[in-house]
């Protein structure tokens, strides 16, 4: 593998990683997401579920922007668009 290959690798790898964190996050912020907006369980579980098929359903336009466009643009904008998401969500 070339210098360039190994940098996509690291690269991929830790957008993934953050990924994960911010979404493995909503369950263990749901307590005190529970508390503050005086939410039962229910609503709370299905407010975790909205997060993950919501998450999914966008998977279906971004594969076609991705053979539209090519995965290097679509990963560029989800590399800026998601680190501001979540910015904003913690505001």
């Amino acid at each position: 593998m070339g210098r360039d290959s190994v940098t996509n690798v690291r690269l991929v790898v830790l957008c993934q990683a953050a990924h994960f964190l911010t979404f493995a996050g909503i369950p263990l912020l749901l307590p005190m997401i529970r508390e503050d907006f005086a939410i039962s369980f229910t609503e709370a579980g299905i407010l975790s579920a909205a997060a993950a098929v919501s998450y999914a359903f966008a998977q279906i336009p971004a594969g076609y922007l991705s053979d539209r466009y090519g995965p290097r643009l679509l990963f560029l904008i989800g590399l800026l668009a998601w680190p501001t998401l979540c910015v904003a969500l913690a505001l």
